[in-house]
């Protein structure tokens, strides 16, 4: 089976492109027209508008009439009471303050300043039905539909264009870019091998189920004739390609059971993106010295500090978990083991 049958075959399969929703979908993709972008709702209008006039200075009584001027155009000739034109500008000014909180826009009494990027930047967590919620640095999360996410993974960083305004006045969007990945290591197990490539499902990974496929060419051909179905690779995504949705192209980096180390923790480390390697320049904010006027519990403490010990740690050490003391008795020498781990000099 080659790539694109591959490609072809998750297509047909994918619950968001069945019925035509595909074509449906990437046609209405910037107007908003999906499940979760409500047609008729004042957000994604204001959004729209104020993408239109991005590194502008806008008037709030122009971004008013224009709104007021399209949903008269659909009233069919029904006039409206002054209090839902009262309602509609409490509504427009709410969901300015929202985009203002966002960095968006700035609000100078009755002008509108659109701030030129009309983007923002987050951390994406998906969801098992494979929506997207993209933390934003003032705390705010950007909902995002599951045909919006593209190839973004869990703890990935994105850039979202907002689209709308949901639910509790919180943003709805769509991924526009992947700007790094939150993690480097996946793990991958081989499910398929044909003679062009090696697909194989990502493990570890939060959401819909992804799969990954390895070139052959891109492997030496004595590791092609050893990897095997079941077995578990530690691969990387390949960024300079360009994935589809769910399918990503990997680099071979080793099997998984080439190593010494203990599975379970590195497969949390790749999880979490920690490095098995202690870092190299470590900061750490301590006080140069302990002393009995900083410490909240020291009368609580047992002063070992003239205790006779033998011990591997180094001279100024801060504590005493690899020592031993002795006492002099009349019948020779008595070792205790000394348990306290932060035991201070």
């Amino acid at each position: 089976m080659n790539i694109k049958k591959k490609q072809t075959k998750q297509k047909k399969t994918a619950k968001s492109d069945t019925n035509g929703q595909s074509d449906k979908n990437k046609k209405n993709r910037f107007t908003g027209r999906s499940e979760g972008f409500l047609e008729n709702e004042i957000g994604r209008k204001i959004l729209r508008y104020l993408r239109s006039r991005a590194g502008s200075v806008i008037q709030f009584k122009d971004l008013a009439a224009k709104i007021f001027r399209e949903e008269n155009q659909n009233s069919y000739g029904k006039k409206r009471e002054k209090w839902q034109f009262e309602e509609r500008e409490r509504e427009i000014t709410e969901t300015l303050q929202i985009l203002e909180a966002e960095g968006l826009i700035e609000l100078e009494k009755k002008n509108i300043l659109v701030n030129s990027n009309q983007k923002l930047l987050g951390t994406i967590s998906i969801s098992k039905k494979g929506d997207g919620f993209v933390k934003l640095p003032s705390g705010m999360e950007v909902f995002v539909p599951s045909q919006y996410v593209q190839s973004a993974i869990q703890g990935d960083l994105v850039e979202v264009q907002p689209n709308g305004i949901g639910k509790k006045g919180r943003l709805e969007g769509e991924i526009t870019k992947i700007l790094r990945r939150g993690r480097d290591l996946y793990r991958m197990i081989v499910t398929e091998k044909d003679p062009k490539f090696i697909f194989g499902k990502l493990l570890d990974i939060d959401g819909e189920e992804k799969e990954g496929y390895l070139l052959r060419k891109t492997v030496l051909m004595d590791l092609q004739d050893e990897i095997r179905l079941g077995d578990v690779l530690i691969v990387k995504l390949r960024e300079e390609t360009e994935h589809e949705r769910n399918l990503y192209e990997v680099q071979f980096l080793r099997f998984e059971s080439d190593t010494k180390e203990d599975l379970d923790l590195m497969r949390m480390l790749m999880k979490y993106n920690y490095s098995i390697l202690y870092p190299e320049n470590l900061i750490l904010d301590l006080p140069e010295e302990v002393e009995e006027n900083t410490v909240d519990d020291w009368g609580s403490r047992v002063d070992l500090r003239n205790l006779k010990c033998i011990t591997i740690d180094g001279e100024y050490s801060k504590d005493f978990d690899d020592a031993i003391s002795f006492v002099e008795e009349k019948i020779g020498f008595d070792f205790t083991f000394i348990l306290p781990t932060f035991l201070t000099t």
